[in-house]
């Protein structure tokens, strides 16, 4: 006697994978969305936007995709638009204008 696990249909295995990227898909979303709002001194207004437009169309992907399978377009702009901006705003070492303008007094 032999213990196996019965094989899962087609069905099955399909509806755990969409529940799974959409799970996915709806943590992503909401940590960047978390970046945007707590990101206030260290990225400007502009990459605030983005951040919080990005994260917002991940996130609401769960709701949008099987109502307009176009919505992946805007995933695929945004979200390599937001990591790019952002890794490069960190490797350049960005501080907020406050700190700079302080930095330039200490140094006159």
């Amino acid at each position: 006697m032999t213990l196996a696990a019965p094989a899962a249909d087609a069905v099955t295995v399909d509806a755990i994978a969409k529940a799974i990227q959409n799970a996915a898909h709806l943590g992503g979303g909401l940590w960047v969305l978390s970046i945007a709002l707590a990101s206030g001194g260290l990225f400007g207004r502009a990459h605030r936007a983005v951040a919080f437009v990005s994260g917002a169309v991940f996130a609401l992907h769960v709701l949008v995709v099987p109502l307009n399978p176009a919505w992946w377009s805007l995933e695929y702009v945004g979200l390599p638009l937001f990591f790019g901006w952002t890794g490069l705003a960190l490797l350049r070492g960005r501080r907020s204008p406050a700190v700079s303008v302080q930095a330039q007094r200490a140094v006159a």
